[in-house]
């Protein structure tokens, strides 16, 4: 049912009329109360205490005067709504003298006087209750009660007040609601105007109809509203057109942030995300068009090294690259993705035979056989693979993705450049990895690690160093490599709490050998690359080297290739301020990694040691046989000690000896003994047909 904003308005003037008035009356009501029981309170709180005041020369008579405070109390009748008086004495709260008006005399008051002197209630429902005490606090005379029937008198004034209010209220009603009626009806005709127009356009979509409204005499907001409405109708075709082109903008906004979530902006690969989704989707429709998926997960080798040596602009050009190299390898159903820094991922929805992955390895090495040119830079690369196969629903995507990655992980640590298919072996490795990774801050805590030393053999001087070796016995796990524990510990954080126990452990073992040894043997430690890149580790060093009082010009530390390449101003930093204190540095596995020879020229190393792959090839590869000899070459112009470890046989022996290695190391003269086996080893060593000594040292330990 239609109803007219008119009625409206008056209905709802009307209401709030009514309310208005309503809330009034009661808020009169309510001050009215509160001023007035303020007021009665104030009133009789005085009357009290002046009947106190004057009780007290009736108490100062002996004895009490107790009809002159009769007569006082009887002056209440005056008051015609004191219900009460009661005068007691301080000692028992007995009533010396009374007052009871008879209006209001019952049993009910009877009741209410007794609760009073029991000190049982401190107000009165209906009453105001004023107690006041007679003399002064510190010698009470007595104790005076006083009753006052507050709401008898407050409801009489309350009649009053309402009879003079409600009449007023109703006039002024009336005269409101003719006043809002005649306004209501002169506001409401142009606006039925407007509404008018507003249904004409609705129906017909014509909005030039905006030319038709008489404009107002007058400027109110009805005439503003017929103005505005003016305005809109001139520019709802401008906003429908520009409503339109930001839909389209927003549209194209959400495409690019989907494609932001799920793509690589480097390569427009898909990510991660998609990829796992991607692969989701394939194993839910594994059992309709893919029997068989395989997952391949490739991680750049030695990327962060090419990254740092031409620089990060560079680097992304050379995965863009790979990239182009990759997607010209794979058909339309496979997936390529980019889920890391350096680190790519393949889908192969089908693969029955187990063959596909395969081909896809071996093409994608024969792709990265040849340099790839990047902005004049001629980059040789090559990846490690993991290939993960789907194996049913027993095997999640967080599975299959982990298995490839764990196979990936094999791939780099076999040595890189090729491909490795996970087997279920493999998880037994990961988990031994975890236990070993958990197991290494209890076996600091337990001493389960202990010291080797192997020595270092000079052909003309015999044994002129040893080189301490960490081992470990767990208690759980039994023995444990150090090709298996170091580069966990490495990667877990762990290393320089293991360097720290082998330098403490170290130092105290070569306090007692310097004192022992008459020819001073050289103690060489190894460092990693950790060890090396924190601050706080070249002064622990320090004070481990005053605390146990050693000769530092006996004391080597280790290096490989990749503690300085990683980071070279730190490393040289290192390097220069151990030598300032007095110890050696030899650069271990030289030869085996990717630095410069010039690296040579800008460290200040004294020693370089030659891989023990170049001593095991001697006599297999002309070309590693050629390799070791140009390092010996090179060495001896730059006047660095040479030593060569490694060495097994007296063929290697002889053959390093004649091409001027300085010392030799290996098991050919000896394996990695205990501390206490070492002065009986080193004596064997000195006394060794091959060993060609000028003068025997004197071995004590």
């Amino acid at each position: 049912m239609f109803v007219s904003i008119r009625t409206k308005l008056l209905v709802m003037t009307f209401g709030a009329l009514i309310v208005t008035s309503i809330a009034i009356v009661v808020i009169a009501l309510k001050e009215h109360t509160r001023v007035y029981n303020e007021t009665v309170k104030s009133d009789f709180t005085a009357l009290a205490e002046n009947i106190a005041e004057d009780l007290v020369e009736y108490y100062t008579s002996i004895p009490i005067d107790e009809f002159a405070i009769s007569t006082r109390l009887l002056q209440l009748d005056k008051y015609p709504y004191v219900k009460f008086a009661l005068v007691t004495a301080p000692a028992n709260n007995e009533v010396v003298e009374s007052f009871i008006n008879p209006e209001y005399y019952s049993t009910a008051l009877q009741k209410e006087m007794e609760n009073v002197l029991k000190q049982s209630a401190d107000k009165v429902e209906g009453s105001l209750l004023i107690s006041k005490q007679i003399g002064d606090p510190r010698l009470p005379l007595g104790q005076l009660y006083l009753t006052i029937d507050t709401h008898k008198q407050l409801s009489a004034s309350q009649t009053a007040l309402f009879r003079q209010l409600v009449p007023l209220v109703i006039i002024t009603s009336f005269a409101i609601m003719a006043l809002a009626h005649w306004l209501q009806t002169n506001t409401i005709t142009p606006l039925l105007q407007l509404s008018r127009l507003v249904e004409a356009v609705r129906k017909t979509k014509d909005y030039s109809l905006r030319n038709s409204l008489k404009p107002s005499h007058h400027q109110d907001e009805v005439s503003f509203l017929s103005n505005s409405l003016n305005e809109m109708l001139a520019t709802i075709s401008q906003q429908q057109a520009q409503n339109k082109k930001h839909t389209q903008e927003l549209i194209e906004n959400q495409r690019k942030l989907v494609r932001l979530a799920n793509y690589d902006p480097l390569t427009n690969l898909p990510n991660r995300k998609l990829f796992m989704d991607m692969l989701q989707q394939y194993i839910n429709r594994q059992g309709q068009a893919f029997a068989h998926i395989a997952i391949l997960i490739m991680d750049v080798d030695d990327f962060k090294t090419i990254n740092d040596a031409i620089g990060h602009a560079h680097g992304d050009t050379l995965l863009i690259k790979i990239t182009q190299l990759f997607k010209e390898i794979l058909s339309d159903n496979q997936v390529l993705a980019r889920i890391g820094g350096d680190e790519f991922a393949i889908i192969i929805p089908d693969d029955r035979n187990k063959s596909i992955a395969t081909q896809v390895c071996e093409a994608i090495f024969k792709s990265l056989e040849r340099n790839i040119d990047v902005n004049g830079w001629s980059i040789q690369t090559s990846v490690s693979i993991g290939v993960a196969y789907y194996k049913g629903q027993s095997t999640s995507i967080q599975n299959l993705v982990s298995n490839a990655d764990i196979a990936m992980y094999k791939a780099k640590s076999s040595g890189r450049n090729r491909y490795v298919e996970f087997i279920d072996a493999m998880t037994m490795q990961q988990n031994r990895r975890l236990q070993i990774a958990s197991s290494i801050k209890q076996a600091l805590d337990n001493n389960e690690f202990y010291l080797l030393f192997q020595p270092k053999v000079a052909p003309t001087k015999g044994v002129v160093g040893v080189e301490a070796l960490i081992r470990w016995n767990s208690q759980q796990l039994g023995i444990i490599s150090p090709a298996e524990f170091i580069p966990i510990a490495e990667q877990t954080g762990r290393i320089n709490d293991i360097t720290r126990w082998v330098i403490k452990h170290g130092f105290k073992k070569l306090h007692h050998l310097q004192k022992s040894q008459n020819n001073k043997l050289k103690v060489s430690f190894n460092l990693s690359t950790f060890d090396i890149f924190k601050p706080e580790f070249l002064k622990y060093l320090k004070e481990q080297l005053a605390e146990n009082q050693l000769e530092p010009q006996y004391i080597e530390f280790e290096i490989t290739e990749s503690s300085y390449i990683e980071n070279f101003s730190v490393a040289r930093n290192f390097i220069n301020s151990m030598q300032e204190v007095g110890c050696s540095i030899a650069l271990d596995d030289f030869g085996t990694g990717y630095s410069s020879l010039s690296y040579l020229t800008q460290i200040n190393a004294e020693t370089i040691k030659i891989d023990q792959y170049f001593v095991r090839n001697l006599f297999k590869s002309e070309k590693d046989k050629k390799v070791a000899d140009a390092i010996i070459s090179l060495s001896l112009k730059l006047n660095m000690t040479i030593c060569a470890e490694g060495v097994e046989n007296q063929k290697q022996y002889e053959y390093l000896k004649a091409a001027g290695c300085h010392q030799i190391q290996g098991y050919y003269f000896s394996k990695p003994v205990a501390y206490e086996q070492l002065n009986d080893n080193i004596k064997r060593i000195q006394n060794m047909p091959d060993i060609k000594v000028t003068k025997l040292s004197s071995v004590k330990i």
